[in-house]
């Protein structure tokens, strides 16, 4: 997983991508990419 926050982010900002990641994580958001990847590729 990789999370984009900008060099001229405000804290705000840096923060929400942080939240962002979090959630992302414990949603386990790249097992269901992963899983569906696999399902497309025929794997």
């Amino acid at each position: 997983m990789v999370i984009i926050a900008h060099g001229g982010s405000t804290a705000v900002a840096v923060r929400n991508a942080i939240r962002v990641g979090m959630e992302t994580f414990e949603h386990r958001v790249n097992p269901h990419i992963e899983g569906s990847l696999k399902v497309i590729s025929g794997g």
